[in-house]
C-alpha cells in the first residue's frame, strides 16, 4: 500500500529500503548489522523470518505502527535488536500482517540421549 503525498511516499520508501537491506543482512547471516551478541540464534531467527515476513507484505514500518498503535521507532529499533518488545506487542504485530506466533519443537540435535 504507497501512500499518496510525497512525504508519505519518501518515508514508506526509506522504509521499504531498510527492510530489504535488514533482509539481506538475515539472509546473508551477517548478524553484527543487527547486534546479533546480544541475542541467540533463535531470536535472530525470529527477527528475521518478522522482517521477511513484513518485506513480503509491502507493509512499512509506520503503516505497521499505526495498525497496532506504538511509535514507528519501537519497531525500527526491534528489528535492529535495539529494543526488546513485550510477547504481548510483538503478536500485535504478526496479527496486523494477518499472522500469529506458533511454539514448535526443536529437532533433537543430540544423538546421544
Amino acid at each position: 500500500m504507497c501512500p499518496s503525498n510525497s512525504s508519505q511516499k519518501l518515508v514508506f520508501f526509506v522504509d521499504l529500503f531498510v527492510a530489504n537491506m535488514l533482509q539481506y543482512i538475515c539472509e546473508e547471516r551477517n548478524m553484527n548489522k543487527i547486534n546479533a551478541e546480544l541475542i541467540n540464534e533463535d531470536e535472530f531467527d525470529l527477527i528475521c523470518k518478522y522482517i521477511k515476513l513484513r518485506n513480503e507484505s509491502n507493509i512499512s514500518q509506520t503503516e505497521l505502527a499505526r495498525r497496532v498503535g506504538i511509535a514507528r521507532s519501537t519497531i525500527a529499533r526491534m528489528e535492529r535488536n535495539l529494543h526488546s518488545m513485550s510477547l504481548g506487542t510483538f503478536i500485535k504485530l504478526l496479527e496486523a500482517m494477518n499472522h500469529k506466533l506458533e511454539i514448535v519443537k526443536k529437532e533433537d540435535t543430540n544423538e546421544s540421549r
